[in-house]
């Protein structure tokens, strides 16, 4: 990334976390109607000003970080975000953020159902493909996916490009948005040695265990 986005992104303020008419009620889950505004997409900046508590969403988010780190809480796991990584969170998670310092800068994608749907044919037998797929349904279990696309040029080069149309807010670009990012699951289906670290591999391989186990036990 250029260095003069970053320190345009520096110097953007940050937002403080979402209020209450963002959130369904007291269980403080963000809706997606409130912050797409019609969008099919949205792309924003991640305030690092402050801690973000313990909270929700009714849709898929993405973490880029740009620059730094920041650091989540998933399930009292600790999970930090370095350069250069891409954490994916589906709507059953809950977590925390930590305050972050003043270099350390995040662009947050929210990816509703709606959007998702369009991109479920991606590469169908992948792991990201079967973790879009869960998180399409009711009763689903919180999983978060994290990759490391420091070094896959064609990855960093889309996410340059969805961040310059946050930094530069290039109305024309919005358009375009969805296709980048249903580009971008593409990419990482197709680059599998970016997954770095993953609950939801162990939580199948987990449960194919107890499977075999109770095959031993039976039979």
């Amino acid at each position: 990334m250029e260095r003069k986005t970053l320190q345009k992104l520096e110097q953007i303020t940050h937002k403080d976390p979402p209020s209450s008419d963002q959130t369904d009620g007291g269980s403080f889950v963000i809706q997606s109607a409130t912050v797409l505004a019609n969008n099919p997409i949205a792309a924003t900046l991640h305030p690092r000003s402050c801690a973000f508590p313990l909270h929700g969403h009714d849709y898929m988010e993405l973490m880029y970080v740009c620059d730094g780190h920041i650091v989540h809480n998933i399930s009292g796991r600790q999970v930090d975000v370095h350069k250069g990584g891409l954490l994916i969170l589906n709507k059953f998670v809950t977590h925390s953020v930590k305050s972050a310092d003043p270099d350390d800068i995040g662009i947050n994608l929210i990816l509703p159902d709606a959007f998702l749907t369009t991109i479920q044919d991606v590469s169908d037998d992948s792991t990201l493909a079967r973790f879009v797929a869960d998180n399409m349904k009711h009763d689903g279990a919180p999983q978060y996916l994290l990759f490391d696309i420091g070094n896959i040029y064609p990855i960093r080069n889309l996410l340059d490009n969805i961040i310059y149309s946050v930094v530069a807010d290039e109305k024309r670009d919005f358009p375009l948005l969805p296709k980048a990012v249903s580009l971008l699951f593409d990419y990482l289906s197709v680059y599998p040695e970016t997954l770095v670290e993953s609950d939801y591999a162990t939580d199948r391989e987990a449960a194919f265990r107890n499977a075999v186990g109770n095959y031993i036990q039976t039979e």
